[in-house]
């Protein structure tokens, strides 16, 4: 599954940089134990700058606990977002967060090729995704506010424009820093592969 990336910049700002601060450090062995690899903003960005990093950690955990939306709608959210704008790496870890956690595989695909009409989303799931993508495009009509209104409420809706901002500023770094996917979702998809190949 190929994401679109929206190409910014003519070349890199910044390439990557030895991991000398502890919490950078800390970060790329986390990071090479969940996904087999140092994500590709630990060495471009919190190399220089572990107040990001830390930044990132506090967003990271308001996604995880603290939002009134179901996990589902969550990761919807982010990888609509991370569509809209073009942004391969933050719709990769979006896609692999998904997968790993066993969530619908065919919803998440039926995203990735604009298929929001599938019969395999809830009337909420559309309304939410009408929402989402009408925002990005820059104009959300009353209707598909009022549409929204009917399946979630005021704690929910609060949450959801957060989650918007929260993955727009992930897609914005990425994209300023010509951070493209990582390649988490393919090589999960080769590594399945080959288990079943073996058994």
């Amino acid at each position: 599954m190929e994401l679109k990336h929206n190409h910014v910049m003519e070349k890199p700002l910044l390439a990557p940089a030895p991991l000398k601060n502890w919490k950078a450090k800390l970060a790329a062995f986390l990071s090479k134990k969940m996904f087999g690899r140092v994500l590709s903003p630990i060495p471009i960005l919190y190399s220089r700058n572990p107040a990001i990093l830390s930044f990132a950690l506090k967003i990271e955990s308001t996604f995880a606990r603290k939002l009134k939306l179901s996990e589902q709608d969550r990761t919807m959210v982010r990888l609509l977002v991370s569509l809209e704008n073009g942004c391969s790496f933050c719709g990769d870890m979006a896609l692999a967060d998904a997968f790993k956690k066993k969530l619908d595989r065919q919803r998440f695909t039926a995203l990735v090729n604009g298929n929001e009409q599938s019969a395999k989303f809830s009337e909420s799931e559309k309304a939410l995704i009408r929402f989402v993508r009408n925002r990005m495009e820059g104009h959300v009509s009353a209707a598909v506010i009022d549409e929204l209104r009917r399946y979630f409420d005021e704690r929910q809706i609060a949450d959801i424009g957060w989650c918007i901002a929260a993955e727009t500023y992930y897609n914005t770094l990425a994209l300023t820093f010509s951070i493209e996917s990582d390649g988490l979702v393919a090589s999960s998809a080769s590594g399945n592969s080959r288990m079943r190949a073996a058994s």
